[in-house]
């Protein structure tokens, strides 16, 4: 692992829709977290896609931080996850955009000042949504440099237009 690196993970909750595309999810996320190595993988703790980063990564190794949208930042420990600090100020939950604005101006400030940051977004071609599109949009937005964000995209045949 690289000390004092920082991934940000985002991937589609649209990932769960067929058993081939969460195999496929999983197995790219291992081989990516795996690959680039780094110390400290955050997310957005989406319970669907953003949770099997946090898993994978902590059993690689990773200290592993997530920031939900209940407005708390949690970490996982011994497989337990902890309750951290309350990282949005306005007492209740917040809307999934924000969260993900957030996650990039975060990235963007650990690269600002010369720490080792990368972007990791697996993406569902087929979902309805697009929030992960929107946080590597945000990240690119804030100053991470293309060259250090990675969009994956889940081969369409795995997709819910495809399930048998």
């Amino acid at each position: 692992m690289k000390p004092r690196s920082y991934l940000l993970v985002t991937v589609s909750r649209a990932l769960h829709d067929t058993a081939n595309a969460c195999v496929w999810m999983r197995d790219t996320l291992e081989s990516q977290i795996r690959e680039i190595g780094y110390r400290t993988v955050f997310n957005g703790g989406a319970e669907k896609g953003d949770r099997d980063a946090s898993l994978i990564a902590h059993r690689l190794g990773a200290w592993v931080y997530e920031y939900r949208t209940d407005g708390w930042s949690y970490t996982l420990d011994c497989g337990i996850y902890h309750q951290g600090r309350r990282w949005w100020a306005p007492q209740g939950s917040v809307h999934p955009l924000e969260r993900n604005r957030f996650l990039a101006r975060r990235c963007a400030e650990a690269h600002a000042v010369g720490l080792d940051v990368r972007v990791l977004g697996l993406v569902a071609p087929w979902s309805k949504t697009h929030g992960t599109d929107h946080t590597l949009a945000q990240a690119s937005h804030n100053g991470i440099p293309d060259e250090l964000i990675t969009r994956i995209e889940c081969p369409a045949e795995y997709g819910v237009a495809h399930a048998g």
